[in-house]
């Protein structure tokens, strides 16, 4: 007998609007999120925003992201996902501790504070940088290719 007999259990759906995502998460017995490339993780912010419990992959990003609200499992291991998978199916008290806390580390993220994050970098790093005087005479230009010039 199968321990998790998921065949009535389990859906795949390609490629729903946001707002159908969005109650999918929500009302899921469990997310999993598999990612361990995508540059942003915003479906694991997703996610996280929908109130899902979540089996992910630990990568330091992933890990970065969600913290301590998701259960982790071992990258490229599908036993370790399985057992993930099994603890929040059959611990509803452990699935929402899961819950409560991912949505308080997402309550932080917005796009708004990371694009004014990004903006007070690029102002640090200009500011940092300062163009190398060089000297335009035609004279020096021609000089500077004859250095160069094999």
């Amino acid at each position: 007998p199968d321990p998790l007999p998921l065949e009535h259990h389990v859906g795949y759906v390609m490629r729903p609007e946001s707002q159908v995502r969005a109650a999918l998460m929500a009302h899921a017995t469990l997310f999993l999120y598999t990612g361990v490339l995508e540059g942003s993780r915003s479906t694991l912010h997703e996610a996280m925003r929908c109130g899902a419990a979540i089996v992910a992959q630990e990568t330091p990003l992933n890990r970065e992201v969600a913290g301590d609200g998701v259960g982790w499992c071992e990258a490229g291991s599908a036993w370790s996902m399985a057992r993930t998978m099994q603890r929040i199916v059959s611990n509803p008290s452990y699935a929402d501790i899961l819950r409560k806390k991912a949505a308080a580390r997402v309550a932080g993220y917005s796009w708004e504070a990371t694009a004014a994050s990004l903006v007070r970098l690029f102002e640090r790093t200009s500011a940092d940088y300062r163009q190398p005087e060089v000297d335009e005479r035609p004279e020096a230009i021609v000089a500077r290719i004859r250095d160069v010039a094999p």
